[in-house]
């Protein structure tokens, strides 16, 4: 599953993620009857050790065996829907990866344009350390100022899609920052008194 997902990307992104490239479509239109394309293309979720699976569209938690569970996609039916063109041709957020993604509807869509930061040259430090194309990314650009806001958005979102009212984390201020600025009216800081060090949000 992960192979096929790493694939997928590599065939969204057009660059090498690792992994041989399998065929794919190209920007030739399709041929046969159109089909109507999913917001998302998730199928159900999946626990990350004992593999056993869960329905994806009510509010789940751990798996039974106490680990965390991962989102699946119909990976093999976007393949054959979705182009390359189509990708890069939406506006450069998270959001237009949204066939890989939880959110069913782009209704319920939180953002505050989480995206595309841009990859900068270290010419100078590269050249110190032997490594002449240094690269790093620039992710200060985001409105929260962390790529972890990415992660936020989308957990925020699916979380109201599926009609959480209550969001409760560990109190770490990077992460009460991005997850106060995503659930919009809270009470940044002020712990749940319910469930001591820890922060309640209540998406508006």
């Amino acid at each position: 599953m992960l192979l096929d997902l790493l694939r997928f990307m590599e065939y969204l992104l057009g660059v090498p993620v690792g992994v041989a490239s399998p065929e794919v479509a190209t920007s030739a239109p399709m041929k046969g009857p159109i089909v109507a394309m999913s917001y998302s293309y998730l199928t159900h979720l999946e626990c990350a050790r004992c593999s056993r699976t869960y329905a994806a569209d009510i509010v789940q938690n751990l798996c039974k065996c106490g680990n965390p569970l991962l989102a699946r996609y119909d990976l093999p039916t976007l393949r054959t829907q979705l182009l390359k063109a189509d990708v890069a041709s939406r506006p450069p957020s998270l959001w237009r990866y949204h066939e890989l993604l939880p959110v069913r509807s782009e209704q319920n869509v939180v953002s505050l344009g989480e995206g595309m930061t841009p990859l900068l040259p270290l010419a100078r430090i590269g050249a110190s350390m032997g490594l002449p194309k240094l690269l790093v990314k620039d992710e200060g650009l985001i409105p929260t100022g962390t790529f972890k806001a990415r992660g936020a958005s989308v957990g925020v979102s699916r979380a109201a899609e599926l009609g959480v009212r209550n969001i409760a984390m560990p109190d770490k201020r990077q992460r009460r920052r991005r997850m106060g600025h995503l659930c919009g009216t809270c009470r940044a800081g002020q712990p749940d008194r319910h469930a001591p060090g820890r922060a309640r949000y209540h998406p508006g």
